[in-house]
Formats: C-alpha cells, structure tokens, sequence
C-alpha cells in the first residue's frame, strides 16, 4: 500500500506540466459517502486548494464533516481531463467528534466554460476518537466564479 501510494507520488510529480485550468474560485456539490455536501476548490497552476462541508444521515442523529485537501493535477490524458493526488485532513461531529488526515486521488474534467466534474475517492485516517482506516468516495461538480 505504501509502495502504490509514493509510486503514485512520484508519477505525478514526475509529468506535471501546466494546462488548462478553470479560474477564480469553484463552488457546487459532492454527492458520495460517508457525506454530501457543498465543496469548493480554488486552482494556483497545476495545483489546487479545494474544501468542503458535509452532513451524512447514515449515522445515527447525523453528522457533519468538513475536510480541506492540498491537490497536485497531472494532466499527462489531457487539458481537459486532469487526475489528481493530494493530501489534507478531516474534522467531524456528531454523536462523537473525529480528526484525521486524507489522501484523495480523483479525476476533472474541465469544460470550456466556468465548470467542471470529478471523481474522486480518497483514503481517510481517523485519528480520534480511534484508530480507523476508512474509503471515502465522491462525485461532483463546480461552477467557477471569476
């Protein structure tokens, strides 16, 4: 697992170079589990910053989650079509609060216009309350406002 994940470093590393990317900051909606939810995401060249603000019903009561990712795009398919790797972090409350860290790997696509859509799933380990080892996924899309 850790082998995949720094060859996956590594590659993108590797075959970045800077494309198409959508400007100003993206503003729309994550459908997925364990939340959804409204997610944002501002690009700074290849790289981007993006976060979000979700509420999951599975659990009982409910519960929040926010979570905020630092996110290297690699756009050796195409301008268009970039996959990305990152890295960040999670907080959640509900019946009990959880912190752990996040590592998504997904894939945009980018219209010619202020949108895009993405797919993305991301490994998610919970620090507190316990020690846990999750798979969070996601689809979405953005509207970008300049």
């Amino acid at each position: 697992m850790k082998r995949i994940a720094l060859l996956l470093i590594i590659i993108c590393g590797l075959t970045i170079d800077s494309k198409a990317q959508q400007d100003g900051i993206g503003i729309g909606l994550i459908l997925g589990y364990p939340a959804t939810g409204i997610s944002a995401k501002v690009f700074t060249g290849s790289h981007a910053f993006d976060a979000a603000a979700a509420w999951s019903l599975n659990n009982e009561g409910g519960y929040f989650l926010a979570w905020a990712d630092y996110l290297v795009h690699n756009y050796s398919i195409s301008s268009s079509l970039p996959w990305y790797l990152g890295v960040g972090g999670f907080v959640g409350f509900g019946r009990t609060a959880g912190i752990g860290a996040r590592v998504p790997l997904g894939i945009t696509y980018l219209f010619d216009g202020p949108f895009d859509i993405f797919v993305e799933i991301a490994h998610a380990l919970e620090i507190l309350p316990t020690l846990d080892l999750n798979i969070n996924s996601g689809i979405g899309f953005r509207y970008y406002i300049r």
